[in-house]
């Protein structure tokens, strides 16, 4: 019920903000410093939107956004004299679309700022095992240490989830923007994702 109201949600959300005959217009970039979990993945994001105030406190916006995240868990092994890298990398991506409503409390000529809560879908694929061991040669007998994994899902995923964000925007004489953004995501998987960073662009 929840996946179908938010689908709904998002639709409505994303068609809205194309409709013809509205207020003013946006077209952004946002550049951002990204964070996968409770922060132990860290990595970078960037998002194409497009937004239309339907109002002049209420502005409907659609998006195309992309992240990537990673991680190491260090090991370093001598092989024949040399110090060689046998660490496990970890790297998570995704791309999604966004659809959000924003409140512009202070939205003049010059100065936005807006806070916004909207849906999202998303595919992601992840290299992260659900669970692994290190096992030492004390144990193994082997001469180096080695890793188990275990998968108990799959590594690619479609989700459906929610985003709240708030951000500013400085206007300048020539309806170029410049500003600053940040977000809160979570979804069915359970991956949360926090995101902060510039938002620069043009109104019309």
């Amino acid at each position: 019920m929840f996946m179908k109201a938010s689908f709904t949600l998002f639709l409505f959300l994303l068609s809205a903000s194309l409709v013809q005959a509205q207020t003013r217009q946006q077209v952004s970039l946002d550049l951002n410093r990204s964070f996968h979990g409770t922060g132990d993945m860290r990595g970078v994001g960037f998002a194409i939107e497009y937004g239309r105030y339907v109002s002049r406190k209420l502005e409907l916006t659609g998006g195309l956004s992309t992240n990537l995240h990673h991680d190491v868990f260090p090991l370093y092994v001598t092989d024949l004299g040399q110090v060689r890298d046998a660490s496990y990398r970890m790297v998570t991506g995704g791309i999604q679309f966004n659809g959000v409503a924003n409140y512009a409390p202070l939205h003049t000529t010059a100065h936005e700022l807006k806070v916004g809560v909207g849906t999202l879908l998303r595919y992601q694929v992840s290299s992260v095992a659900d669970s692994y061991g290190i096992y030492y040669p004390a144990a193994t007998n082997f001469p180096e240490p080695v890793f188990s994994f275990r998968n108990s899902e799959d590594q690619k995923l479609f989700t459906i989830g929610y985003q709240v964000a708030v951000s500013y925007a400085y206007t300048f004489p020539g309806r170029y923007f410049l500003g600053a953004k940040a977000s809160f995501q979570n979804d069915s998987n359970a991956d949360v994702i926090t995101q902060y960073g510039l938002r620069i662009g043009k109104r019309f």
